[in-house]
């Protein structure tokens, strides 16, 4: 992410990463969290580290189907 000079980088940080849990709690200052809070923000750090393993995994699949369908074409051709 690049910023301006003049850019807020919590303005900035909220209007990049609308679903980002510390964003949606709103309370810059550590020491006003609660351990409710903190949980929070720890749950929504772990679903967000899953929901980027989950998308690599897609896309590995993805990319591993392409190269089956690929192999399974030359095979066929191979044997006309």
């Amino acid at each position: 992410m690049i910023f301006e000079e003049q850019d807020d980088p919590w303005e900035e940080h909220q209007s990049h990463t609308r679903d980002c849990s510390f964003v949606e709690l709103n309370k810059l200052d550590e020491n006003s969290w609660t351990v409710r809070d903190f949980i929070f923000l720890l749950a929504g750090r772990i679903a967000a580290q899953q929901r980027k393993k989950v998308f690599e995994e897609a896309d590995n699949f993805r990319y591993a189907s392409e190269e089956i369908v690929q192999m399974a074409e030359k095979a066929l051709r191979a044997k006309k």
